[in-house]
């Protein structure tokens, strides 16, 4: 289970890690991550602005941190790709083996 307060950064980019791990490709990852806009709901957003303006902020200002764009996981994604040569050799670097991350595809494809 992952949380995080809207779904889309902590939990975002957790779910982007293990779809790709899974052998999802790219364009989908971005796409489903691109909805977690439309899902937040009304109430949620209503509440997350009015938290917003009694910090001082703009709506304006502050939409930026709420919404999902597209372009914000294609970036992250390009970014593992160019930099680690991929998801996998990415949770190789930061401390998984390759037993874990064997494990980690069969459980989320059995």
């Amino acid at each position: 289970m992952v949380y995080c307060t809207a779904g889309k950064d902590r939990t975002g980019l957790i779910t982007a890690l293990m779809l790709a791990l899974a052998g999802v490709p790219h364009e989908m990852i971005i796409a489903d991550y691109a909805l977690t806009s439309t899902y937040l709901g009304e109430g949620f957003m209503e509440d997350i602005k009015k938290s917003a303006l009694q910090r001082g902020f703009t709506w304006e200002q502050y939409k930026p941190f709420v919404m999902c764009p597209p372009e914000n996981m294609a970036q992250t994604l390009q970014h593992l790709d160019e930099t680690y040569g991929g998801v996998s050799p990415y949770l190789r670097h930061i401390g998984l083996s390759q037993a874990q991350l064997t494990h980690l595809r069969d459980m989320l494809l059995d």
